[in-house]
C-alpha cells in the first residue's frame, strides 16, 4: 500500500570538483558508452549487461545486473564541456 504513494521516477544530481580541465573530463561524461571506464557500479558487477540506443540528446543507457538491479537513463540535455542532464 505504501508503494502507491511513492513517485514512479526520481532524479539524482551530484557535483564533483576534479583536478582536470572540463575539456579532458567531458568526453567521459557525455558518452555513456565510456562510463564503464569509471562507473563504480559497473566495476562491482563485471557481468552487468549494458545496452545503448540513440546518440547525443535522447541517447539511452540501460543496464541489467543481478547485484546492481536494472534500469535506464536518458540524456535530456548537453552543454559542451559543462554538463550532461
Amino acid at each position: 500500500a505504501v508503494a502507491a504513494f511513492l513517485p514512479s521516477s526520481y532524479s539524482i544530481s551530484k557535483t564533483v570538483e576534479m583536478p582536470a580541465s572540463a575539456a579532458a573530463v567531458y568526453p567521459y561524461i557525455a558518452d555513456s558508452e565510456k562510463w564503464p571506464e569509471w562507473d563504480p557500479w559497473a566495476a562491482q558487477d563485471p557481468k552487468m549487461k549494458l545496452s545503448y540506443t540513440g546518440s547525443g540528446i535522447g541517447k539511452k543507457r540501460c543496464w541489467q545486473s543481478e547485484t546492481q538491479g536494472a534500469g535506464c537513463m536518458e540524456t535530456l540535455a548537453m552543454t559542451p564541456e559543462k554538463d550532461v542532464t
